[in-house]
């Protein structure tokens, strides 16, 4: 089941559709003159650690909210990636470009009813380095996009054969 839901900004556009199993396309649409340089989440974004924060904040049917489960893995790029290359969405105006990010609050979630807000945040006087990042660069959109509230009826359907 796709379900979205988009912010505004002035420059840019996030929209966030869920696409189940813990899992979400982040799309950002480019609604200046200009090229914009997104850049995609590292280990440690979802935790504010890194540059960009990338932070869900997810709640249940209650309206609980879902804690993040701090991980042990190590932070900076990912496996099998290019420093930049591979981190950047290099969006021209009027078009968009998307990438898949996993909510670490759902990954063991079967189903349920969920709440879900996306908090995109890239500031590079904040920008420090990392394991693989020696450097930011300069090109990215700098700025914060926030989304509403996405409400998300998860059913996963397990078929045996």
């Amino acid at each position: 089941m796709l379900v979205s839901y988009h912010a505004n900004a002035k420059e840019a556009k996030l929209t966030i559709e869920w696409l189940g199993w813990g899992v979400v396309r982040v799309i950002f649409e480019n609604r200046s003159k200009e090229r914009k340089v997104f850049l995609s989440p590292l280990y440690g974004s979802s935790e504010g650690r890194f540059q960009p924060h990338c932070i869900f904040t997810v709640w249940d049917s209650r309206g609980k909210e879902i804690p993040y489960r701090r991980t042990d893995i190590a932070a900076g790029i990912f496996l099998e990636t290019t420093w930049p290359e591979d981190y950047l969405i290099t969006v021209e105006p009027g078009e968009t470009g998307a990438i898949l990010v996993g909510i670490n609050q759902l990954m063991d979630v079967e189903e349920g009813k969920f709440r879900i807000r996306l908090k995109y945040e890239y500031n590079s006087s904040d920008a420090r380095p990392t394991n693989g990042v020696a450097y930011y660069p300069s090109e990215v959109w700098e700025g914060t996009l926030k989304s509403k509230a996405l409400r998300v009826d998860a059913r996963i359907k397990i078929e045996e054969s």
